[in-house]
Parts: C-alpha cells; sequence; structure tokens
C-alpha cells in the first residue's frame, strides 16, 4: 500500500535531482546557492521526520535565508 511517506520520498528524489541539475548548470551564476537551497529542501523531504525539531529549524531558515538574499536563480 501505498502512503503518504511514499509521496514525500518521491518528492524529495525530486527535489535532489533539481539540486543536482542546478548545481552543474555553468550559465547560472547562482548556482551553488540555487543547488543548496533545493538540497536543502530534498534534505527535509527525505529526512525531516528523523531529524532533531531544532536542526529542521535551521534547515528552513536557512533556505530563508539563501531565497530571501537573492540566491536563488533561474538555469538555462
Amino acid at each position: 500500500m501505498i502512503t503518504l511517506q511514499w509521496i514525500y520520498w518521491l518528492a524529495g528524489v525530486y527535489f535532489g535531482w533539481i539540486a543536482l541539475r542546478s548545481a552543474l548548470d555553468t550559465h547560472n551564476p547562482r548556482r551553488h546557492t540555487t543547488a543548496l537551497f533545493w538540497a536543502l529542501l530534498a534534505l527535509s523531504f527525505l529526512l525531516g521526520e528523523r531529524l532533531a525539531p531544532a536542526l529542521m529549524g535551521l534547515v528552513a531558515v536557512a533556505m530563508a535565508v539563501i531565497a530571501g538574499f537573492g540566491g536563488l536563480r533561474l538555469g538555462r
């Protein structure tokens, strides 16, 4: 039976794929911070229930800082 956890894992793998593609996009001047953002999002979907709440809070704050200070940019 497919549970909601499978959907979270599938989304986490997808966000991980986006992180990898972002890291390899040489035309994106902010590819490192963009890849870090997507990797942190993938981490939260893949391991969110296993991580300590304080650590998940740090992940959320790091994602907000990256997005808030213009660390995300569209690639090709």
